[in-house]
């Protein structure tokens, strides 16, 4: 299935060697800035990338409990 978003490859779940899931956005080097922008961000804006992604992840747990 291809990605709405643009320059989002795939979306890849990674177990570390301490046993946590860490969330992988492989993203297309030539439209990362199309990327962000998509998010309201700034080019190479990863910490507010990874801000968004955990607030998400969190309304959805929270939605889930109601």
């Amino acid at each position: 299935m291809e990605s709405k978003i643009p320059g989002l490859r795939q979306i890849i779940e990674e177990q570390t060697e301490d046993g946590k899931t860490r969330i992988v956005f492989d993203i297309d080097d030539d439209r990362s800035d199309e990327f962000f922008a998509q998010f309201g961000l700034q080019p190479g804006d990863e910490a507010g990338f990874e801000s968004l992604v955990v607030e998400a992840i969190n309304n959805f747990i929270k939605a889930g409990k109601q």
